[in-house]
């Protein structure tokens, strides 16, 4: 028998160290510290009271994360640790955070999966989940980034208003990691940008050991000139954080930032299912 404990109720450090070492032979590595743990909590509007940790005898052996906004819920991550696996704790687990969530008047669960691991697809599957398109990461060389636009510094208030506008008036399907809200969520993580010249965008974006990564950016106004701008923020980002290496993750196939990124020259790195059950 397994106890069930919220994560709001359970020591951070404690689960935090649980996640880490289940996650350190994954595929797709997550290594949260207290600091990037809370960063993601807010940012991906994790719910902890309806998140869960799994014990067998007092020790921990597998977490559930689960996000809600208002009646949508997603799967951050759930994991267990390697001596409880394919003893059926996973479907247990997603068994009792999917009731929950249904009891609290969620009524849609979406996840990510790596398009490459049949096996986790399958299993998802078996719950009712149903992939409903691909999210691609993406790289591209610049070794000489050369802006010909000019961005200037915004707060977060005005790219999220920025972003909705572009979510209308583009018909953008973002993903939940890049949805206007996360963006707003997002606190001082990002940096971000706006321009009214010639072009009027925002891009938010980091910068990482050996890359820099656009979280998000559009063009307000006008779709056409999406892939314009983009190669604009391109230039911008790299140059601002002296990178070579520009990297997009998770870029919805059927959102019009895919496609302005393949014809600004992105190469597909890995692919991701988006899977989604209604509850």
């Amino acid at each position: 028998m397994y106890e069930t404990v919220r994560v709001s109720e359970f020591p951070t450090l404690r689960f935090l160290s649980l996640v880490n070492e289940i996650f350190a032979d994954y595929p797709l590595r997550v290594e949260w510290d207290l600091f990037s743990f809370n960063q993601d909590v807010r940012e991906n509007s994790i719910s902890l009271s309806d998140s869960y940790v799994f014990l067998r005898d007092d020790r921990p052996v597998g977490f559930i994360l689960c996000c809600v906004r208002r009646n949508r819920g997603r799967i951050d991550s759930m994991g267990v640790v390697r001596e409880e696996r394919r003893k059926g704790l996973g479907g247990k687990m997603l068994s009792f955070a999917l009731d929950a969530l249904k009891n609290r008047g969620v009524s849609s669960v979406v996840l990510e999966v790596l398009a490459s691991q049949e096996e986790v697809v399958k299993f998802y599957s078996k719950f009712g989940f149903r992939v409903t398109r691909k999210l691609i990461s993406m790289i591209k060389n610049v070794p000489n980034p050369r802006p010909s636009i000019r961005f200037l510094k915004s707060e977060r208030e005005s790219i999220h208003r920025s972003a909705l506008e572009a979510m209308v008036k583009l018909s953008r399907r973002p993903n939940w990691q890049r949805e206007p809200l996360t963006l707003l969520l997002s606190t001082d993580r990002y940096r971000m940008a706006r321009t009214g010249q010639q072009i009027v965008g925002y891009v938010v974006w980091g910068r990482g050991e050996e890359n820099a990564f656009i979280v998000d950016c559009a063009p307000i106004n006008d779709a056409s000139t999406y892939a314009e701008f983009l190669d604009q923020v391109v230039n911008y980002v790299c140059q601002v954080e002296e990178r070579s290496v520009c990297f997009i993750g998770n870029a919805p196939e059927d959102d019009p930032l895919y496609r302005a990124a393949e014809q600004v020259g992105f190469q597909p790195l890995f692919e991701q299912y988006e899977m989604l059950l209604q509850l």
